[in-house]
């Protein structure tokens, strides 16, 4: 007869051995598409594989790396894809608060409903969304130049997109903010909903206004949930691909034609496979940095 020590002992090593059985297959999954892909990718880049070129490919090294530095539609691909990010980081949290404040009010009824309406947008594809805009924006019979020119802001109709390379991003940003704004908001709301609301009451006896208690444990309360969110946002915003693809196919010329926009035409446009590889190693570095910097910055305080 067992020990009632060696019977618990046998007991979890079965459950061991049942929860590695559970985890395998994700964990075969991850190696064959995940990590794999990933660093074949590398390899790749080292090479000068080229699929419209005839040839075997050769190792070439870090010169895939080093040409890189000397593209210059990759080079000025950096401060338009700095800007588009910015536009939809900025639009979209100060939207999504503003929505989450709304719902969040005691004076609003039947939130549910609201926040179904709020989700619409996001319901909706990226390239419906882009194709919708591209209506609105029209130079023939778009709405925004009707009422533009109603409002006597304009005296003809204009093309928007032929206005320069940050007109045109702008207005790509304003379709990612209108999509990813009802998002933000319904996180922020989450968020709103953890903070004890015995907070807010203090602070009334206290004295304190509504824009006091905002500024002292609204945003302090968000603060992890306003993390997480902005980085969802900068690498969904850097990884932006469908809309500006739909709206400028990154024109007029390379107007639009941000950082991950260009590491697709390079792979699939050109065919240039290891050199589409580099960029986007390039590419994946720079939202490393990004992650970081908001984990230093936005955690610092849950960090002492």
């Amino acid at each position: 007869m067992k020990h009632p020590l060696q019977k618990a002992g046998s007991q979890q090593s079965r459950n061991h051995r049942f929860a590695y059985g559970m985890v395998a297959p994700m964990c075969v999954m991850f190696l064959c598409f995940g990590l794999f892909p990933i660093l074949y990718s590398l390899y790749l880049s080292l090479l000068n594989w080229k699929l419209n070129v005839k040839r075997e490919a050769s190792f070439v090294g870090l010169k895939n790396y080093i040409d890189a530095f000397s593209d210059k539609v990759f080079l000025e691909s950096f401060p338009k894809t700095a800007y588009f990010v910015a536009l939809l980081i900025i639009g979209s949290i100060l939207l999504g608060l503003f929505f989450a404040l709304v719902v969040n009010s005691k004076y609003i009824k039947g939130k549910s409903w609201w926040i179904l309406l709020g989700l619409l947008p996001w319901a909706i594809p990226k390239v419906v969304g882009g194709l919708m805009f591209n209506w609105i924006f029209d130079g023939n019979y778009g709405i925004l130049n009707f009422i533009c020119k109603q409002l006597g802001l304009i005296d003809n109709y204009q093309w928007w997109f032929t206005k320069g390379a940050y007109v045109s991003l702008t207005l790509c940003a304003i379709v990612s903010i209108w999509r990813l704004a009802p998002f933000v908001g319904l996180m922020l709301f989450a968020g709103m909903q953890s903070i004890p609301q015995a907070h807010y009451e203090a602070a009334e006896i206290d004295g304190a206004n509504a824009i006091q208690s905002f500024f002292n444990i609204t945003l302090p309360g968000l603060q992890n949930v306003l993390m997480t969110t902005m980085i969802l946002i900068t690498t969904w915003a850097l990884k932006t691909f469908d809309t500006i693809s739909v709206m400028t196919s990154g024109g007029p010329g390379t107007d639009t034609t941000i950082t991950y926009l260009y590491v697709y035409q390079q792979a699939f446009s050109y065919q240039n496979i290891s050199y589409a590889s580099a960029l986007g190693w390039l590419f994946a570095l720079i939202i490393a940095v990004f992650i970081v910097l908001y984990i230093k910055v936005l955690g610092k305080d849950n960090t002492k």
